[in-house]
């Protein structure tokens, strides 16, 4: 899977597909872009099962491959809920184009990994209570 934008609607497909399968093993990094990719395509063909389907598939790819939940690394539960409410937001205002156009714009508008800064202090969205479960903002509501 490269980094750049997407061709076609079957390289988002192929992509959530091998996310839901847990095959994105070895030699592929499981990156920001996509994660991002990822729940736009949910949030385009599920709507609303997204962010369950987030949930459950960060969780399962995690345990293939071997990345454990602590205190400070791995699952987060709150940030996936807050990214997928913010790229389903994202996607909604997104008439005319076609899928794989919105899922473009999903990584090029969420580039920054730091965007739910916006809306959590960093003391909140680090806390235990956000990683174990869904908090709300403490800054801005989401959208």
């Amino acid at each position: 899977m490269g980094q750049g934008p997407f061709a076609s609607w079957e390289e988002v497909e192929a992509l959530a597909k091998g996310f839901e399968a847990q095959t994105l093993l070895g030699e592929h990094d499981w990156t920001h872009r996509d994660h991002l990719s990822t729940a736009a395509y949910f949030c385009i063909t599920d709507p609303e099962c997204a962010s369950e389907r987030m949930r459950s598939g960060i969780q399962a790819l995690n345990k293939a491959r071997g990345v454990e939940t602590t205190p400070t690394g791995g699952y987060h539960d709150t940030l996936t809920i807050a990214w997928t409410r913010m790229i389903a937001c994202h996607v909604r205002g997104l008439d005319g184009l076609e899928h794989y156009e919105k899922v473009n714009s999903v990584i090029e508008t969420f580039q920054d990994k730091k965007t739910t800064l916006r809306y959590y202090s960093r003391d909140r969205i680090m806390s235990l209570e956000a990683r174990c479960g869904w908090v709300e903002p403490d800054l801005e509501p989401l959208p």
